[in-house]
């Protein structure tokens, strides 16, 4: 029995030992004060079962877990402080709290918990990802506030691919609290080893009222070496509010086995007219040969509406925002040219828009679907839907870019181009110019101008693709003949119209050729034919288009009779219950005869078959009260109508 209270008791105090050996030292927040004075905290080294205070010179390091209590205020008083875990619990204060002075709070951890404050208005403090951060993660989260100077991943990470989530809602103040440095989001410095994947998650804004975003630490058009850097905005990167100068700039490295992506899943605002641009860079003048690629993905913006946009390069093919889904570009456009870089996967098809009318808010989408029915198959394999922040007081010129392998089969380009947009129910055409060479860097651009509503645009070299639009359409007895009258709308494709008649409605001949208005949008025009038919008479317009094909209206039918049709009632006024009806001129076929007392009620109604073109015949009334009456005798080509009186 001793021997075994022996083994177990050496047992346990060889796992203790252990356990004290193993247990990391961390801290927490004792009182208000500075992160650099030990009587700020107290430690624990058996894992916060018991606390002791600190000593001289005993302060949280990169290998300590850090817990900032309420209602503790820490202050940063040096830059380059280090911690692994950082927690700030509800009613703590995590800040540098000097104005203008940046201090930098590194974290070598996976998490920085944030329930309480961290930085604050004017602040100085920047969160920064240590080098040695090995756990190859980190996330900023929690339920408190956060204003910080700026968030950066730290370049040269040790740790083989470095994913940094953001899933809190930061203000990034660079600039305007002070700092004089302008990147508020970025790597800082890069290094060829980095494979870093920023995301920030969805509902989650980073708000920068100040600096810009910077896609490592490499700036201007040096050749700089650096690693994999990816960016996945799933929520909100806002920038709209910043005034610093400078670029947003994506630039490409000088090695080409390495890549910047940006994924747009949620929104990007650029910031205002204090940035100069947004610049997507590859070039080989410069060695800058790594591929920048910016993907606006479905539910994807790019707000550029308050800052220039560019695409930088030199013999390369040009840079632009890959579209798919629904994502979209935007920008402000006035009586300029203003570029849309955009195009998919497969290749880029920019879209160019010049607004002669009020200046407005313009977004653009691509793909490679028509999504409406393509009323020809001779098209560009394109679709570009445009629409405007403000519908209506638009003028536009617009220009629509591809490559020759966009093209069908039965697309030419060297036959006339159209310009087709989608009004909800129909396409209209619009004569567009063709310039370029369908390369790359020298793409085929179709121009149209007087574009004043916005949806989907595709483009067309068959002029079948913009068919006539007969608005209206009427033929009537006039005089001794018939005149036959219709509008047209969307026309630029139509030679001439031939109006057609036929006696039975199956067999038409032209009996007429009227010119078409040339390229205008509205058009009203008619025909008189001075000899038609005794009887029925049908009509119908083709549109002669310039390619030979042909459009036709809907079949008009008027009745001409040599003698009017007349309806007498013999023996008016009605002594007895029968009504001497006497018809002539009539046209063979079946009749209503309808009877309405002097309310407008119907009293009788009677089929009549007309085998000629009279009768006379005697028709029984209901019993009926003296008055005055109305006789109708109805068909489709004819309507007349006498009174009677009824003794």
């Amino acid at each position: 029995m001793k021997k075994i209270f022996t083994i177990t008791a050496i047992i346990t105090i060889a796992l203790v030992f252990t356990n004290t050996l193993n247990a990391q030292t961390v801290y927490r927040s004792f009182t208000t004060g500075n992160w650099g004075t030990f009587g700020s905290w107290e430690i624990s080294t058996d894992g916060g079962a018991n606390w002791n205070a600190t000593v001289s010179g005993q302060t949280p390091g990169a290998s300590n877990d850090v817990t900032v209590r309420s209602p503790h205020v820490i202050t940063i008083d040096a830059s380059g402080k280090n911690a692994k875990l950082i927690t700030i619990v509800s009613g703590a204060t995590l800040k540098a709290g000097v104005l203008g002075t940046e201090r930098t709070q590194r974290v070598n951890g996976a998490t920085l918990q944030n329930d309480g404050t961290l930085g604050g208005a004017n602040d100085g403090i920047t969160i920064e990802l240590n080098t040695a951060n090995a756990v190859g993660g980190f996330t900023l989260t929690g339920s408190g506030t956060t204003n910080i100077s700026r968030f950066r991943m730290a370049g040269g990470n040790l740790n083989p691919l470095n994913t940094v989530v953001i899933d809190q809602n930061i203000n990034c103040l660079v600039g305007s609290n002070g700092i004089t440095s302008n990147y508020a989001l970025n790597a800082n410095g890069g290094s060829n080893t980095d494979n870093y994947v920023l995301t920030i998650n969805a509902t989650k804004t980073v708000t920068v009222t100040g600096g810009y975003w910077n896609s490592s630490g490499a700036s201007g058009g040096a050749a700089t070496s650096f690693g994999n850097y990816t960016y996945n905005i799933n929520g909100t990167l806002d920038m709209s509010g910043s005034t610093a100068v400078g670029n947003s700039t994506f630039i490409g490295s000088n090695d080409p086995t390495k890549a910047v992506t940006v994924n747009i899943n949620g929104t990007v605002k650029l910031p205002t007219s204090g940035l100069s641009s947004l610049i997507l860079n590859e070039s080989t003048a410069t060695g800058q040969l790594g591929p920048v690629t910016f993907n606006i993905n479905n539910g994807g913006l790019l707000d550029g509406s308050l800052a220039p946009i560019s695409t930088t390069t030199t013999t390369l093919a040009p840079r632009f925002f890959n579209i798919s889904g629904t994502g979209k570009l935007k920008r402000t456009v006035g009586a300029a040219d203003v570029l849309f870089a955009v195009g998919t996967s497969s290749s880029y098809s920019p879209a160019t828009i010049n607004n002669a009318g009020t200046s407005d808010n313009f977004s653009v989408n691509v793909s490679n679907t028509i999504t409406n029915t393509s009323p020809t198959a001779n098209v560009v394999n394109k679709q570009w839907k445009i629409t405007e922040d403000v519908v209506g007081g638009s003028d536009a010129t617009l220009k629509l870019g591809w490559l020759t392998t966009d093209q069908s089969a039965g697309f030419n380009p060297a036959n006339p181009v159209f310009i087709l947009g989608y009004n909800g129910s129909a396409y209209v055409p619009f004569p567009a110019t063709l310039s370029g060479s369908g390369t790359a860097l020298d793409p085929y651009i179709a121009t149209a101008a007087g574009i004043t509503t916005f949806a989907e645009f595709i483009v067309t070299n068959n002029p079948s693709a913009a068919p006539v639009n007969f608005i209206s359409t009427k033929a009537f007895s006039k005089l001794n003949g018939v005149q036959v009258e219709w509008q047209t709308a969307n026309e630029f494709d139509v030679q001439n119209f031939v109006v057609e008649h036929s006696a039975d409605g199956r067999n038409f001949t032209a009996i007429g050729t009227v010119n078409a208005i040339t390229n205008s949008r509205n058009n009203s025009y008619n025909y008189f034919d001075a000899t038609p038919n005794a009887g029925n008479n049908f009509y119908r317009i083709r549109a002669n288009e310039l390619f030979g094909s042909a459009k036709y209206t809907p079949v008009l039918k008027v009745n001409i009779n040599s003698k009017a049709a007349e309806m007498i009632i013999a023996n008016n006024p009605i002594q007895s219950g029968n009504l001497n009806l006497q018809l002539s001129g009539m046209v063979k076929g079946n009749y209503n005869l309808v009877i309405f007392n002097s309310n407008g009620q119907q009293v009788l109604f009677k089929s009549i078959n007309m085998e000629g073109s009279s009768l006379s015949q005697s028709i029984a009334l209901p019993a009926l009260t003296s008055g005055i009456y109305v006789v109708q005798l109805r068909s489709n080509d004819i309507k007349l109508a006498t009174k009677v009186t009824i003794d």
